[in-house]
């Protein structure tokens, strides 16, 4: 964490591969320290990025702890106000990838990152002929798993 915030100074740029190795650590990316830096300092690199979509995520670029803050930020946002709005069950589409362009020494799997955590917070993905992809399908009875993904943005 020092070494980040002694980068400007540096001259060294903050960009994706610093946020995706600062928040790949399990103690940022799970506490609301995680949440402040990715809401603040990551959220709006990923916004003019495209990585969020109205019914769809797309993660494969990121880091195991950068893809869970932005799924769960994603999903306690956009999803949480869709599936709030709809009387019916809704889809939504996340791309983790499958790993295929991962270097040998590289041992991070976002694919099994996203999916623990989605369970965890009582959510079902359902995998799909894509095998870098997931679905949800949501309703209002998924509320309150979506309430405890945002837990880390909160205060």
């Amino acid at each position: 964490l020092c070494l980040f915030e002694e980068m400007p100074e540096a001259k060294l740029g903050v960009n994706n591969v610093a946020y995706n190795a600062l928040l790949n650590s399990a103690q940022i990316c799970n506490s609301k320290l995680g949440g402040y830096i990715f809401r603040f300092g990551y959220l709006p690199m990923l916004s003019s990025a495209a990585v969020f979509g109205e019914v769809e995520i797309d993660l494969h670029a990121l880091s195991e702890g950068a893809a869970e803050l932005a799924l769960r930020w994603w999903l306690s946002t956009t999803v949480t106000t869709l599936v709030t709005r709809s009387e019916k069950k809704l889809m939504f589409t996340i791309i983790t990838g499958y790993g295929k362009s991962r270097g040998a020494e590289q041992r991070g799997d976002v694919r099994a990152a996203v999916f623990e955590m989605m369970k965890n917070f009582n959510l079902e993905p359902q995998t799909t002929a894509n095998p870098g992809t997931f679905v949800l399908t949501l309703g209002k009875n998924d509320l309150q798993g979506l309430h405890r993904a945002s837990a880390v943005f909160r205060g």
